[in-house]
């Protein structure tokens, strides 16, 4: 049977295989001199016998597979081209943990919350009592959380983009929520420290930022070992 008449679903399927199998082949026989200088000093995390991919990106002409490295967050990306199924490059993706968070002195989470029709992931009206292993902390602020995107797999510029993708989805109600509480949006960074650390906010994203008046408070961590080679 041709190709052509297989089923959409089944011929996506043999793609992501062919994909995946062309990315661990480059991990395991690394054509690319960055692919070995990248594993000089990291480790591919296993899970089953199988290198643990993280999450797996399509683009118009490429493919992004990423792929965990042992006892760290940051990745290991092998970007191959969607047609070929060639690896194209390696590198090194930082993880970027990105969403809204919001706080108030006078108002309760529920209040909080009744803003949008978003759930929030998380959250604690002032005066809970948090219990931890040992010890209790008591809130002296309102907080609530929106963790809305699935993976950390994204550039900062990127992960800032998706979460305003999904707080658009109640652009008015997230409005109101920052306009009656202290509100940002939190970015912890995990910076290889080999890997590029440059940022750039197009002037498309800013007017986005502007459009709902929020900040943005970024705290990048270094990790991970230096390149030998």
């Amino acid at each position: 049977m041709a190709t052509g008449h297989w089923p959409a679903f089944l011929i996506k399927k043999m793609k992501k295989e062919m994909y995946i199998e062309n990315a661990v082949k480059e991990i395991d026989s690394p054509e690319f001199a960055h692919t070995k200088q990248i594993l000089e000093v990291n480790e591919i995390e296993t899970e089953n016998g199988k290198y643990k991919i993280e999450n797996i990106i399509e683009h118009e002409n490429q493919v992004d597979i990423f792929f965990n490295i042992k006892d760290e967050k940051y990745f290991l990306c092998i970007s191959l081209d969607k047609q070929s199924g060639k690896v194209i490059f390696p590198s090194i993706r930082n993880s970027n943990y990105c969403y809204l968070y919001a706080t108030s002195e006078t108002k309760s989470l529920e209040e909080l919350a009744s803003y949008t029709k978003i759930k929030y992931t998380k959250g604690f009206s002032k005066g809970d009592v948090i219990k931890r292993a040992n010890a209790q902390k008591i809130q002296k602020v309102s907080s609530i959380y929106f963790e809305l995107l699935e993976t950390e797999c994204y550039e900062t510029e990127e992960a800032i983009e998706k979460l305003l993708d999904k707080l658009s989805e109640d652009k008015q109600g997230i409005k109101e929520l920052i306009k009656n509480s202290n509100a940002v949006i939190e970015i912890c960074k995990n910076q290889y420290v080999s890997a590029n650390a440059g940022m750039a906010l197009s002037k498309e994203l800013l007017q986005r930022l502007s459009e709902f008046e929020i900040g943005i408070d970024i705290d990048t961590y270094i990790c991970g070992k230096e390149f030998i080679s």
